[in-house]
């Protein structure tokens, strides 16, 4: 059985090179991102490039109903992850410490840190049972 990769914000950039290189190393991969069209169109690509297995998690890491949801409904065969790639993030304009708008700061706080440690919590029991 193959080791399992877990990577949020897989949909482009850093999390979408990481699931590529999963693929490549013969990982099964469970790919996380809001945009479930870009997910589908990675998924396509590692299935026929690489023969990957894939299993699209499609939900805003920010919402931790959604995350707990789609972790303990997990079928078996994902449940065995191996790595957890905690990628999800943003970074709105830069704005002088003045300007900063609080509600764009509350934004990426939660998507950058706090949501981190919420996939950590959902997930580490997995990684600990083994």
């Amino acid at each position: 059985m193959s080791k399992i990769a877990f990577i949020t914000g897989a949909s482009s950039g850093i999390g979408a090179a990481c699931a590529r290189k999963f693929a490549q190393g013969g990982y099964t991969l469970l790919l996380n991102a809001r945009s479930e069209d870009k997910l589908q169109t990675l998924k396509t690509e590692l299935e026929t490039t690489y023969g990957t297995d894939v299993l699209l998690l499609p939900f805003d890491v920010r919402d931790r109903k959604a995350a707990a949801e789609a972790i303990t409904t997990l079928p078996e065969q994902y449940q065995a992850i191996d790595v957890l790639v905690n990628n999800a993030g943003a970074n709105t304009k830069k704005d002088r410490v003045a300007d900063i708008n609080l509600d764009d700061l509350r934004y990426m706080f939660e998507l950058n840190c706090v949501s981190a440690l919420g996939m950590i919590q959902e997930i580490y029991p997995l990684m600990a049972e083994r």
